[in-house]
């Protein structure tokens, strides 16, 4: 064999190869498991039943309203009762979808500086509480507090949570 036919070899073994490795490269990366990204409380939108509404919770006299899925409606009970606009629930349930850009641990932070002492919203789906701080003024991501941490997220329910009992009832048909 002369030396321009084992070149040929050569660069033909080198060739397969990298063939054969970009191969299994694919092949690993759409059987990789994709890691689904962080939400602010990992519920689905099914999964609630309840929803509370606090308005500045911490306080001497905070300011409460009870939504409630029954029988495949939801209704609010406190402080008054009456169905629910559904269009105001759907982008309330929004929340549940944001993804969390940034968490850092709660503990030993000055929790004022991100309007998280006192918050002036607190919401709760089932049993799992958030209590909506500042609005970050680079990102225009809000500050969120959840078992012990401090979350960053997008969110379009801010307006809508400080609002009153009036916002959420459903309109005459």
């Amino acid at each position: 064999m002369d030396h321009t036919q084992s070149r040929r070899l050569l660069l033909n073994f080198a060739l397969l190869l990298l063939v054969v490795g970009l191969g299994a490269f694919v092949w690993w990366q759409s059987n990789a498991q994709h890691k689904a990204p962080e939400t602010l409380l990992g519920l689905g939108k099914a999964d609630v039943t309840r929803v509370t509404i606090a308005h500045h919770p911490g306080t001497a006299k905070p300011e409460f309203m009870l939504l409630e899925k029954q029988a495949g409606k939801w209704k609010m009970l406190v402080p008054e009762k009456f169905d629910v606009d559904s269009n105001k629930l759907a982008q309330l349930l929004t929340l549940l979808d944001e993804t969390v850009e940034a968490s850092y641990d709660a503990t030993g932070k000055d929790l004022k500086q991100y309007g998280l002492a006192p918050a002036n919203v607190a919401l709760s789906f089932n049993n799992e509480t958030l209590l909506l701080g500042a609005e970050n003024p680079v990102s225009h991501t809000r500050y969120f507090l959840h078992g012990g941490k401090i979350k960053l997220a997008s969110e379009a329910v801010y307006g809508l949570l400080t609002g009153g009992v009036e916002e959420w009832r459903q309109a005459p048909q």
